[in-house]
This record gives structure tokens, sequence and C-alpha cells, in this order.
């Protein structure tokens, strides 16, 4: 998440060389103006908050429901920036239909070395 909102910043040509000024931009920039839904900013500062107990406090432990939670969470911010950036991913040739397939070139298969001993 923290990944997607720096690239959105970037995109309007804005950098920041910390969390919270990434974190405080985002929020002011594409949350408050309702360029991408406010829960994701909130989501955001609960997954870096999670992260930091994590990393730092070793008498909390992170549950692993909590972790799908951020996720989840994390796969929708990627969806929405990647519609906002206009950088949707194009399929994979596996899963295109057969007649999207045809034409694309093939992968040839390698030829082994003989051993010599």
């Amino acid at each position: 998440m923290f990944y997607c909102a720096e690239a959105l910043l970037d995109s309007e040509g804005l950098a920041f060389s910390s969390h919270g000024a990434v974190l405080s931009a985002f929020g002011q920039r594409f949350a408050r103006t309702g360029r991408m839904p406010p829960e994701l900013h909130r989501y955001m500062i609960q997954a870096q908050d999670s992260r930091l107990l994590g990393d730092y406090d070793a008498q909390s432990p992170r549950s692993e429901k909590e972790a799908l939670k951020h996720i989840e969470r994390a796969r929708e911010f990627v969806a929405l920036t990647e519609k906002l950036l206009g950088k949707e991913e194009p399929p994979v040739a596996r899963d295109l239909p057969a007649k999207e397939q045809a034409g694309r070139p093939t992968a040839k298969p390698r030829r082994r070395r003989k051993r010599t001993t």
C-alpha cells in the first residue's frame, strides 16, 4: 500500500523522505479529495501500525487473521491504484483463450548437451 501511495504521489511530481510524510500527503491529496476511498488511507495507517508493532514489539504477535485482512486490503489498494494510474495489468497469456494465443511465438525446447567424461 505504501508503494502505491508513493506511485500516486510521484505521478503528481511529489516525493517524500519519510513514511509519515507519504501517509499524510496521500491522505490530503487522494483520500480527502475523494480521488481514492478514505477508508484506504485508514487501511494504510492500520497496516503501518501493525507492521511497526510486529517489528518492534515482541510482546504483541500478529495473527494470521490480521495478516490476511491486510493482504486483502492491499489487493484492493493495488487494483484501485492501477486503475487511477491507467496501468491495469494485461492478462497473462496462459489466461487467454486459445484463439487469442494464436500467433504468439512459442519457446523452443532446449537441447541437452552430451556429457563427456
